[in-house]
């Protein structure tokens, strides 16, 4: 899947957050460490030197934190200036490079978290220690009840591997489905949007219930968007028009942010000709790597419904596949509703 500019831009926000965050834990730290240093010089203990240490191993994990914050922040933005200049795969790299970057500076900012605790649990120890020696029969302590739930690093960590392990389990099963062909084709009602799913079914031309019709005939611009299995360098596309032909006057490629690029407008090639209907094949002005297509239909260039069957994508080898998701802008059957803002 190309890589939209869009993309890298979503982690400006989280990152811009997460460098405020190690900011005021920098200057909460640093406010800890001047009154130690204060406190220390006023009389010197030796119940400092566990204070002394977890600060100082703390406040280098906090540097290092920001440093690979600020690295995620630069390579977000060169990966959206390579992108500008239409270098796909330098922009895969740096986005790929702000990832793991921003991942081992999470990873950082937890292991600093567990030591914060460690600090507070110097100052428990210690006070545990003078109640023992205040009250060495232990009359006045209260037992703390047990809980049921314990929360741990490890176990957090087993439970997001057996949630990850499931979802991966699950999407080698869809991409299984989709290289052996297994869909549920044609599960919607007659002349809804999921009658474009699959091969062509429709027998013979007209006013037939197993292929899309809009809600109104001739009701002005409607369109469809047709997604296929698996992105390819587009050729053409191969619509099959069963009744009142030759309304197709865009065809659009949809990113998976909802991005639409143009790649043919014209005349549809069923137009002003004597056909009831057929494939409709569209040469794309220039091959285009996409696996979502959305058609423009004007309905009222011809009179009745313009329905079509199915939708097939057609690679630079000749290979075709049939559309596995659609959406409508209306739907004389049941329709589905289109994503807002990203697709599937």
């Amino acid at each position: 899947m190309a890589l939209e500019i869009s993309t890298p831009a979503l982690l400006f926000p989280a990152i811009s957050l997460l460098l405020l965050a190690y900011t005021n834990r920098f200057l909460g730290l640093a406010s800890i460490i001047r009154k130690l240093h204060d406190d220390h010089q006023a009389s010197p203990d030796s119940k400092y030197v566990g204070q002394i240490e977890n600060l100082r191993k703390r406040i280098f994990l906090i540097r290092d934190m920001q440093t690979l914050g600020v690295g995620s922040l630069l390579s977000c933005t060169l990966c959206m200036a390579v992108l500008f200049a239409e270098w796909q795969s330098a922009g895969t790299v740096f986005f790929a490079i702000s990832l793991v970057l921003m991942v081992g500076s999470l990873g950082l900012s937890i292991v600093e978290i567990r030591m914060s605790v460690g600090a507070l649990e110097l100052h428990l120890h210690e006070m545990a220690k003078k109640g023992e020696e205040a009250d060495p029969l232990g009359k006045g302590r209260v037992k703390p009840k047990r809980s049921w739930f314990r929360f741990s690093v490890p176990s957090l960590f087993w439970a997001s591997l057996v949630v990850a392990v499931a979802m991966l389990g699950q999407q080698e099963k869809s991409k299984l489905q989709k290289k052996l062909g297994i869909y549920s084709y044609q599960t919607g009602s007659s002349w809804s949007s999921d009658q474009m799913l699959g091969p062509p079914n429709t027998i013979g031309f007209g006013d037939i219930p197993t292929a899309w019709a809009s809600n109104m005939p001739d009701s002005g611009e409607e369109w469809v968007i047709v997604e296929f299995p698996n992105e390819v360098q587009a050729a053409s596309v191969e619509i099959h028009e069963t009744n009142s032909p030759g309304a197709v006057t865009k065809v659009f490629s949809v990113s998976a942010t909802g991005s639409e690029t143009l790649l043919w407008e014209g005349i549809d090639p069923l137009a002003d000709t004597s056909v009831q209907g057929g494939p409709s094949i569209i040469l794309f002005k220039q091959p285009t790597p996409t696996r979502r297509i959305k058609i423009l239909i004007d309905s009222v260039r011809y009179i009745g419904w313009n329905e079509i069957d199915a939708v097939g994508l057609v690679d630079m080898a000749g290979n075709k596949q049939w559309a596995s998701q659609a959406w409508s802008s209306s739907s004389f059957g049941t329709n589905r509703s289109a994503p807002s803002w990203y697709w599937p």
